[in-house]
């Protein structure tokens, strides 16, 4: 592989996995990959947890996979597509493809099945690597009881004539989502395998052996890349000994608790190792500086900026929107979770053709904050492109919109500040015009001079008086209005955190719960036609039509242009057996865009309105097949 490398290969792969293809570079996990190895050929089920990013993708792939495949006789499955409704029948494909003799199997058999007909076929051996197992307990939040994954997955670990191992690779705060296989499976917890953070030495062959195999290569032999020994000891000491280095931007956060004293995070330091690359052939340097290290402020500084150095790229507009939509691809507990660009578009109530060029943005390989996931006969779905990055995008977005509204503030309050002065300037020409006037009238008659100069004394006074006040009272007025624009900050910082949990609800298909919450965020925000919208469509889904009715209503009278307001309230209506207002409101919608003919025909739910003369009036005619009321199953409008 070192003959194929060029001048422009990083030797180092930042928040990126090893693959296969990059177990030359893979260092300091061969006692890890060896202790894998043998606990796959000792146990029919291991289960190998370890903190997010501690490299349990990367030890498997780039190290033990490839061992394994040098075995003839055995065949290796690594499979990890858990947020495809069809996994079943690709990992059961895998399976067949895998084995050293190619036999037709029935890919109809249930899983275990499958894997003894195989063995009783081509009597071979078959090691399951199921990576990032956490995400199917995600993706699959109701088991099967009886049959299904579960039920198959659990036979093939105990049946005898199944000559299949498996190992488990999952995030180890996911271990207890396990307790659904624990009465299928004996020894589910027998063989458990924890993977530790980089020690001081893997972390050192880390660093310093992907040089040497980078410099094998004739490309870069004539001027090799080197690393400065105090360098090296620095990254490892700051790493080692650091307590603040810590990637969701926040100074003085504790790094992962799960780290073992003394171990050096993965992500830390390839992300600081990737840095510095660039850095350096950036400035055509053939050699990784202390100096370098120090100017971006060493590890701490460069983990704290990660994730603003990257979006700092985009523009003002493309910033906002990557905030907005970033919000939908992290639950709020820090969980990944992958969406097809038409529901982020929905979702954030942005058309696709503009969301669509943000998303190829975050997903560049300039940027890869993103990654696409594309299964056969499904949309393509985009999620974080590694789990380290699920908090650091929750902070980032934090204090992205804390600074927007920071800074519509501040411009609102210089706006009224400048209106005022203009305001007290007018005052001022005004009583300078009304002096001037006076005075001449004063000089008229010298018998009145006295008199008018006393009282103008007297009168001078009273309007400095007159003018501090008003000053004072403008000032006070400015302080009210910042506290108040303190508060509203807050009220809708709050407000957004309700939001987002109602969301997580409807995508979970906890429409009580979703309308709760969606209720708490109206109590802070009781304008938003949204939070109307989607807290009545909540309600609709759980059943409470009269309630959804209401709220509804409520949202349109706010907005009467509120499509998807009309839209839900024409199927609550209808629900509620209300069929003359539920016509009156889906002709509302097709009144506001006659573009959603489509919608409706599309919408299941709609299928005794596509059905109407009406609608046929409005929009053609359309196929009437639907003999009975829809199970609603329409994706969620908030």
């Amino acid at each position: 592989m070192t003959d194929a490398l060029s001048a422009t290969t990083c030797p180092y792969k930042g928040l990126q996995p090893y693959t296969e293809q990059d177990r030359t570079f893979f260092f300091g996990r061969e006692r890890d990959q060896q202790i894998i190895i043998s606990n796959l050929y000792a146990a029919s089920l291991t289960i190998l947890y370890g903190a997010s990013g501690v490299g349990k993708s990367s030890v498997l792939l780039a190290g033990a996979v490839p061992l394994l495949r040098q075995e003839p006789s055995l065949s290796i499955v690594v499979f990890r597509n858990w947020q495809d409704p069809q996994f079943l029948g690709q990992l059961k494909q895998q399976a067949a493809a895998a084995a050293p003799n190619k036999t037709a199997v029935d890919p109809s058999l249930p899983f275990d099945e499958l894997l003894a007909q195989l063995y009783r076929t081509r009597r071979t051996s078959s090691f399951f690597i199921f990576d990032q197992f956490e995400e199917y307990f995600l993706y699959n939040a109701s088991p099967a009881i009886a049959t299904g994954f579960e039920a198959e997955f659990a036979r093939a670990v105990n049946r005898r004539d199944v000559t299949a191992n498996f190992l488990l690779s999952m995030r180890e705060d996911g271990l207890s989502k396990l307790d659904r296989f624990q009465g299928r499976i004996p020894t589910l917890m027998n063989n458990m395998l924890r993977l530790e953070h980089l020690d001081r030495r893997a972390a050192q062959d880390a660093i310093t052996k992907p040089l040497e195999v980078y410099n094998q290569s004739p490309a870069n032999s004539p001027r090799p890349m080197t690393v400065e020994p105090a360098l090296v000891s620095a990254i490892l000491d700051d790493l080692q000994g650091s307590r603040d280095v810590d990637l969701v931007g926040a100074t003085g956060n504790l790094p992962s608790p799960d780290r073992a004293p003394g171990t050096i995070e993965t992500p830390f330091l390839q992300m600081v190792l990737t840095r510095l690359w660039d850095e350096e052939r950036a400035a055509q340097s053939a050699t990784l500086r202390m100096q370098t290290y120090a100017s971006l402020g060493r590890a701490a500084n460069i983990a704290r900026t990660h994730l603003d150095n990257i979006l700092g790229g985009l523009t003002d507009a493309e910033r906002d929107i990557a905030a907005n939509l970033l919000r939908f691809l992290v639950t709020p507990s820090g969980t990944k979770i992958a969406q097809e660009a038409g529901a982020l578009a929905l979702w954030t109530e942005l058309p696709e053709t503009t969301i669509q060029p943000i998303l190829d943005r975050l997903s560049s390989p300039e940027l890869r904050i993103l990654r696409t996931v594309q299964t056969p006969g499904r949309p393509l779905l985009y999620e974080l492109f590694h789990d380290v990055l699920a908090q650091a995008v929750l902070n980032w977005r934090r204090r992205y919109v804390a600074a927007q509204q920071e800074q519509k503030i501040r411009r609102d309050e210089q706006v009224r500040l400048a209106e005022q002065r203009e305001d007290a300037e007018r005052r001022r020409e005004r009583e300078r015009s009304r002096f001037m006037r006076r005075a001449l009238i004063v000089l008229s008659s010298l018998f009145v001079l006295t008199i008018a100069a006393m009282g103008f004394a007297l009168w001078q006074t009273r309007q400095a008086s007159k003018a501090k006040q008003h000053e004072f009272d403008a000032q006070k007025q400015a302080d009210s209005l910042k506290d108040q624009a303190e508060k509203a900050k807050d009220e809708q910082a709050q407000a957004e955190l309700h939001e987002r949990d109602g969301y997580v609800f409807l995508q979970k298909g906890k429409f009580a719960d979703a309308a709760y919450e969606y209720g708490e965020a109206l109590k802070l925000d009781r304008k938003n036609a949204t939070l109307y919208n989607s807290r009545g469509y909540a309600l609709m889904r759980a059943g409470n039509l009269s309630d959804s009715i209401s709220v509804l209503q409520q949202a349109i009278e706010i907005d009467p242009k509120n499509i998807w307001g009309h839209y839900n309230l024409g199927l609550s209506y209808h629900k509620n057996k209300n069929d003359d207002d539920a016509v009156k409101e889906c002709l509302k919608v097709l009144e506001l865009d006659n573009s959603f003919c489509d919608t409706f025909k599309k919408d299941a739910n709609y299928a005794w309105f596509t059905c109407s003369k009406e609608f046929q009036a409005n929009c053609g005619a359309a196929k009437c097949s639907v003999a009975r009321e829809a199970r609603d199953t329409s994706t969620p409008r908030p």
